[in-house]
């Protein structure tokens, strides 16, 4: 690790010790704290995925830890078949594929046989973070977007940017994001200071390109990973889209 890296990990660090503190008195024990999966640095590409706010986890914790067991068991929350958990599945497949540089779809093994080996050596790992650290608790299947906006409000985000120094520790080659933009309630002025859009895809999916380190990252702003139900919808809605925004970028 190179001093620019120590450095960010050490700024990122101290954000979160102070953020912890801060909110604890707020949220009492629903933070969850997120980040990357085991051997995620020495990945040949590293893929960061955003999402808005963890589910399940009332006691708060640790994210990446509590979800990496449930990969290694395959049972993510009530389900004991990973294959057929859309958000799940999409995270591990999409990853590997933008990984390995495997374009064609039908060749991306099963979410299932990824788990065998993810976090390892011998597998994929990627990085993940939430917009917000607060665990959304409630049976609605809908983002609880007044707990977002306060806990983004209470933490200050926009003048302590804690997403960002995240992100920027987290050094991400290409960022896929879980519809944060489309309905205008979780700007990716979150993710970086400095974006533009570089094109749209049908819809489907939104390139900008944000300048993280100095580097110029591409973000695909997709569609929440749990919509379009439904492995034959992996594809169409996502996969397609997402080869077709990086073509042009030197990943496969």
């Amino acid at each position: 690790m190179n001093k620019n890296f120590k450095e960010l990990e050490s700024e990122y660090k101290e954000c979160k010790k102070k953020l912890d503190d801060e909110i604890k008195a707020t949220f009492v024990n629903n933070i969850c704290f997120d980040g990357h999966y085991p051997c995620y640095f020495e990945q040949p590409k590293r893929v960061l995925i955003i999402g808005k706010e963890s589910r399940g986890f009332s006691d708060g914790g640790d994210y990446i830890k509590n979800m990496l067991e449930a990969f290694h068991k395959r049972t993510v929350y009530s389900s004991n078949d990973i294959d057929k958990r859309d958000f799940e599945r999409r995270c591990l497949k999409f990853s590997y594929g933008l990984i390995k540089k495997e374009r064609d779809f039908s060749k991306i093994p099963k979410a299932s046989e990824i788990c065998d080996t993810f976090g390892t050596e011998n597998g994929i790992s990627f990085a993940f973070l939430n917009i917000s650290k607060i665990s959304n608790n409630t049976e609605d299947s809908e983002t609880d977007y007044i707990r977002v906006e306060s806990y983004l409000t209470l933490t200050n985000e926009e003048e302590n940017h804690f997403i960002r120094k995240q992100i920027e520790y987290e050094q991400p080659d290409i960022i896929l994001t879980n519809y944060l933009s489309k309905n205008g309630r979780c700007d990716l002025k979150y993710i970086s200071s400095n974006f533009y859009l570089k094109k749209k895809y049908d819809n489907l999916c939104d390139k900008y390109i944000a300048k993280i380190c100095d580097r110029n990252v591409p973000v695909l702003e997709l569609y929440h990973f749990s919509g379009h139900k439904g492995e034959e919808n992996d594809i169409s809605y996502f996969w397609d889209p997402i080869v077709e925004a990086l073509s042009d970028e030197n990943f496969f």
